[in-house]
């Protein structure tokens, strides 16, 4: 699946949060993107996945603005990506909370019409290979923090999803820094050839897994290549830090931006005053004819 994000910009009460960001997610590809908390990470995975539509730009799928794709088409779309969004608890977000983890991740299959006992086989063969087969018949909720992470992971990936979004990845724990775990993200693109997604801060992971590196600071894209390139140099936090954090101020380009922003959602959300005028008429003839009804013997 080809996607693009096409001068893209996402405002929340009154605050950017992503800007004008330019951003081709290709088959068989890993894209990493790179920031600091608070960069619009998590916005950008939303934003490529459909959940979250731009106040500026478009995103086009396979040619295809998601605009003008029917509500059958988007579903279609959404049952073909596979996710992990972080939620109000990190990685519950896509999971069922309701279910076990066997069903959750016999969840996507079924989803997609897999056969049964196909069903069964897959989910046996994911639970054993991210040692999660001891924890089957538990509920997200009763599972460690990293045991959700693996179990998120898995069920993103168990359908051979053509898009995959992975948002907040870290390798602070073993479930992600292991290797089996970086490679069933690597193989999902190049042997599978999903279009990898993933948004993180943590250089090491991108070092590993990526095959280009995109970075985000003060809300907009500032570097883009191989890992090689744009990582150069750049060993911690600090010298990221350093190298690409964009100057605190918006500058008058992000203002202008803002300000046409604000200035189009007041628009769509104004009533031309004739239009208010003649619904205001209307409704108070209807309130007096209403009464008039109501005071006749």
């Amino acid at each position: 699946m080809h996607v693009a994000l096409e001068d893209v910009s996402v405002i929340r009460d009154d605050e950017i949060v992503l800007h004008r960001v330019g951003l081709t997610l290709t088959p068989g590809t890993v894209t990493v993107v790179l920031g600091g908390s608070g960069e619009g990470k998590t916005t950008l995975a939303r934003t490529a996945l459909g959940l979250t539509p731009p106040d500026h730009g478009r995103v086009v799928v396979d040619g295809r603005d998601l605009r003008d794709l029917s509500d059958r088409d988007v579903r279609a779309l959404r049952r073909s990506a596979g996710a992990m969004l972080g939620g109000p608890l990190i990685f519950d977000g896509s999971l069922q909370g309701s279910i076990d983890a066997a069903g959750n991740l016999a969840f996507p299959l079924r989803a997609r019409d897999t056969p049964e006992d196909e069903v069964g086989v897959r989910v046996d063969w994911w639970l054993d290979a991210f040692g999660l087969s001891d924890q089957r018949d538990l509920l997200p909720h009763d599972l460690s923090a990293h045991t959700r992470r693996r179990l998120a992971l898995a069920a993103a990936l168990i359908a051979e999803p053509t898009l995959l979004v992975l948002d907040e990845v870290e390798l602070g724990d073993d479930s992600i820094r292991s290797g089996p775990m970086r490679r069933a993200i690597q193989d999902a693109a190049h042997r599978g050839g999903a279009t990898v997604l993933v948004t993180t801060h943590d250089l090491e992971l991108a070092r590993d897994v990526a095959d280009t590196v995109v970075v985000l600071a003060n809300h907009r894209v500032v570097a883009a290549g191989a890992p090689d390139g744009v990582l150069a140099g750049v060993d911690d936090g600090i010298e990221f830090d350093r190298r690409f954090r964009a100057n605190d101020d918006l500058g008058p380009d992000l203002e202008a931006q803002l300000e046409s922003m604000r200035s189009r959602r007041y628009r769509e959300w104004s009533v031309d005053p004739v239009v208010l005028g003649v619904f205001l008429a209307l409704a108070a003839t209807a309130a007096v004819l209403t009464l008039l009804l109501q005071l006749m013997p």
